[in-house]
Formats: structure tokens, C-alpha cells, sequence
């Protein structure tokens, strides 16, 4: 069973694959199917015809057996290195990195089935792997700092910001740390000039999306203590102001 965000990028995934199929054949230039492929077929119809390697589209089918088939697929596809991904076309190396035996059987399989289509697996497609994994971890860091923060206290609406940006700053570097390590073994793809650009474009990409969190966090992390300190020293209002002596006139 897929996750609501996986099954939206397993439909988009789907949809390039049918559309490159379709650019491929003798219906190319048929414009009514590919508006057909992208806007109007329903998601089991392109996962079932993208990931069991046919383009006929049938809308009646969508046996639990066929879309659970095609959804295994994607999930192994989801289990590919991002270094592979960002060198370009996955060819049989897929086999080889998912492991020996059976999994390699069915990563070569997969490699087949996305390179029939002549799908790039390029920045595009890495990009939206990528940002479903940060997606996925900022929701955890807001679930969490939403229930970790007793609604109760009065600085309720300054720490659960603060928590959540720390969380997104860790995040982000985390990220960038496993992009950095995926980097490295550039050199065993098929393309390591291109796996090196395009994970260079992410790392890049997430170096500025944590400096720009930093810069927030700063700035609630001030907010905070202004309204902190107002709590703790109020203006006393009600004090009289000191009042001036009369001065008599020298004598």
C-alpha cells in the first residue's frame, strides 16, 4: 500500500512513462491521447499500463492483483540509489544495485520496463524523490513539535515555530550530508559527470533552503525573547509620574 504522497508521484511517474511510450510510436503526433494520459485516465489505468509494460488502457482494469503488481514495481523503484537516478537512464546497473538473485531479477526488470518507455531519469526525477523524503520529514518535524509543546503556555505560538524550524535545519542537513555521500559513488554509475551535476544542483538547491530556515529561526528566536522579556517586565502604567517642587521666587 502506497502512502498518499507516493501514490501522487507514482501517477506523475506513470503519466511520463505513457507519454514517452506514445512520442515513441506511430500515435505521436495523436494529441487527444496524450491530453487523455496526462488529465483525464485515472491512476490505477497508468500505473497499471506504465508498470506492466503495456500501452493499451483499459479502465476496467483494475484488479487488486494488477495495481498491487504495479505499486510493488514503484516501490522498488523508490528503493533505487539517488546516485543512479541522477546520472541519467537506469540500464541493468538497477539489477545489479538492488542485489543478487531474485531482487536483482526484479531490478533489471524495472530498469527494462522504465527504459522501454526511454523515461529520463534525470534532475526531474530526482528533484521529486528528494522533496517527497523532506516532505515527509517536515510533517514528522510538525506533528512533533505540535505535541511535544504544551498548548498551555502562554509562548505556545513562539516555541512550536522555533522547534519546528530547528527540526527543518537538522533535516536539511541531513540531507545534504546523504547527497554528499551519494556523490561519491558517482563514479559507478554510467554517467558520473551527470550524477555529479545534477546531485551538486540538489545539494546547492538544500544549502540555500537551510540558510533561508536559519535566517527565520534567528528572527522568531527574537520575537520570542521581546515577548518574553515584555512578559516578564511590564510597562507599570498606573505609576504616577514624579512630581516637580514648586520654586519659589528668590527673596
Amino acid at each position: 500500500m502506497l502512502t498518499k504522497k507516493q501514490k501522487d508521484f507514482a501517477d506523475f511517474l506513470s503519466r511520463q512513462i505513457l507519454i514517452e511510450y506514445v512520442e515513441k510510436s506511430r500515435h505521436s503526433n495523436n494529441k487527444e491521447l496524450k491530453n487523455y494520459i496526462l488529465n483525464e485516465a485515472p491512476y490505477h489505468t497508468v500505473m497499471i499500463a506504465a508498470f506492466n509494460r503495456t500501452v493499451i488502457l483499459k479502465e476496467d482494469a483494475q484488479s487488486y492483483d494488477q495495481i498491487n503488481a504495479a505499486e510493488s514495481k514503484f516501490k522498488r523503484f523508490l528503493s533505487i540509489p539517488l546516485s543512479i537516478l541522477a546520472s541519467g537512464p537506469v540500464y541493468r546497473t538497477v539489477g545489479t544495485m538492488v542485489g543478487g538473485g531474485a531482487k536483482a531479477i526484479a531490478g533489471t526488470m524495472l530498469a527494462s520496463t522504465l527504459m522501454s518507455a526511454g523515461i529520463s531519469m534525470g534532475v526531474g526525477i530526482l528533484a521529486k524523490i528528494i522533496f517527497m523524503q523532506v516532505r515527509k520529514r517536515i510533517g514528522v518535524c510538525e506533528k512533533n513539535c505540535r505535541t511535544t509543546i504544551d498548548r498551555r503556555d502562554p509562548f505556545y505560538k513562539y516555541k512550536t515555530p522555533i522547534c519546528v524550524s530547528t527540526c527543518k535545519i537538522k533535516m536539511y542537513r541531513d540531507m545534504i550530508s546523504k547527497l554528499s555521500i551519494e556523490k561519491t559513488k558517482c563514479n559507478q554509475t554510467n554517467n558520473p559527470e551527470k550524477c555529479e551535476h545534477n546531485i551538486l544542483g540538489q545539494i546547492i538547491k538544500y544549502q540555500g533552503l537551510m540558510k533561508e530556515e536559519h535566517d527565520r529561526l534567528i528572527s522568531k528566536q527574537e520575537s520570542y525573547r521581546k515577548a518574553e522579556s515584555k512578559k516578564r517586565h511590564p510597562l507599570t502604567l498606573s505609576a504616577k509620574p514624579p512630581q516637580m517642587k514648586n520654586i519659589n521666587k528668590m527673596n
